[in-house]
């Protein structure tokens, strides 16, 4: 992440170097630096960049040829017709033979470019942005930094859009600083191999990216000769020119005026962006993303390791299981003690609808005992399978018995 600054210093706005004009740093500076998210929107940009390139259809398979067969102590590869010449009788068609044709040719249909989401690019092009604020990443990527005032270098917009010549160009990087990392950009570099001949013999390191707000005018033509020197608009950003070669913390000299819209170009954390619709810049999760910082800190381990003579406060006496424990599980979840009344209350009733059934039972054997010995006082069978008409007499009252029981007691 950049330095948390409030402001900074616009550089060449007052004679007076005690009076320098201030503006606010934007927030897309702050925006956290996602290198993987840069490398791989780079990698799709590149590609995209591509000029479709093929072969013709019938390179390699425009002559005549056929195997010889067996018998003639050669190779069963096709071979040109006729004689005569020393083409004849050469290996054609196949790609390992010279003049055959190549394995899997290029073709125009191939899938030259890469689709990429709009807001993985607007988060690379932030990150980018963010970089270009650390003077550590900035160094890192090569750039000769040591003699500029600060990073990010701001200047005002009329000292740059007042260049017209080349040589005022060079004066002014040297007045902010930048005059090693031109000369280490006219340092150019010679390519190895067939390239030379290619019209590409040189590699020029990028050096300074100068961003304005709008068009630059004459300081376009007068800085373009400059090796590694580009000037881009504001609105004209993109990840190649803030991150070439995938690599963030390009070395950029901002306008006043470009740095003053950076807000309003990609917006802040409290206010969408006025040309990107509802985009706001990222936002790290972390206000310091030192993680072994913040674990070694004496503060947190006084909060969260608190030691009172060797027992810390949440070990208080030994730790009971809930669920074999009915106290600790009240404690963990006071809904648990309605819920152990009303399992209780349940089994009550169970147990009483279980007493009432078992009384029940209890009668009805009675009753059938009270029946079986009647049955045998009056020598009666308790069934009758062979006549099934047969109707088992009704039990007599208690009146009748007692009629019957005077009856006998009389004739005696």
């Amino acid at each position: 992440m950049a330095a948390e600054r409030p402001t900074v210093a616009v550089q060449f706005s007052s004679e007076d170097a005690s009076k320098l004009e201030q503006v606010a740093m934007p927030d897309v500076l702050r925006a956290p630096i996602r290198i993987d998210i840069v490398r791989m929107i780079h990698r799709c940009l590149r590609l995209s960049l591509r000029q479709p390139t093929a072969v013709h259809h019938s390179a390699g398979m425009d002559v005549s040829a056929e195997s010889w067969g067996t018998g003639r102590a050669v190779s069963r590869a096709p071979r040109v017709h006729g004689g005569g010449t020393h083409r004849a009788g050469q290996v054609a068609f196949a790609p390992f033979a010279r003049g055959g044709r190549m394995f899997k040719p290029k073709r125009l249909w191939k899938r030259w470019r890469r689709m990429t989401p709009k807001n993985q690019k607007r988060y690379a092009v932030c990150s980018a942005l963010s970089a270009t604020a650390v003077p550590a990443l900035v160094m890192a990527r090569g750039h000769q930094i040591q003699e500029t005032a600060e990073v990010p270098l701001v200047v005002a917009a009329g000292k740059i859009l007042d260049i017209e010549k080349t040589k005022d160009a060079l004066d002014f990087l040297d007045d902010v600083g930048a005059g090693p990392e031109v000369d280490r950009c006219a340092n150019r570099k010679k390519r190895a191999g067939k390239s030379k001949w290619r019209n590409r013999k040189t590699v020029t390191k990028r050096g300074p990216l100068i961003v304005v707000k709008d068009d630059a005018g004459s300081a376009l033509a007068a800085f373009r000769n400059i090796p590694g020197v580009e000037v881009v608009r504001l609105d004209y950003l993109n990840l190649l020119d803030l991150a070439p070669g995938g690599s963030v913390g390009r070395f950029v000299i901002w306008a006043d005026d470009a740095f003053k819209a950076l807000d309003a170009t990609f917006g802040t954390y409290d206010k969408d962006s006025t040309v990107k619709s509802g985009f706001r810049p990222p936002r790290s999760c972390f206000t310091n993303c030192d993680i072994t910082r913040i674990m070694s800190d004496p503060a947190v381990h006084e909060y969260l390791r608190y030691n009172v003579n060797g027992k810390y406060p949440w070990a208080k006496g030994k730790k009971g299981n809930p669920f074999k424990n009915r106290q600790i599980m009240y404690k963990l979840n006071p809904y648990e003690r309605f819920l152990d009344t009303r399992r209780e209350e349940e089994a009550e009733a169970r147990k009483g609808a279980r007493e009432d059934k078992k009384a029940a039972l209890r009668d009805a054997a009675k009753d059938k005992a009270e029946d079986d010995a009647w049955r045998k006082k009056l020598n009666m069978p308790n069934l009758q399978p062979q006549n099934p008409t047969y109707v088992l007499p009704s039990k007599p009252s208690l009146g009748t018995i007692f009629a019957e029981n005077q009856k006998k007691a009389a004739q005696q």
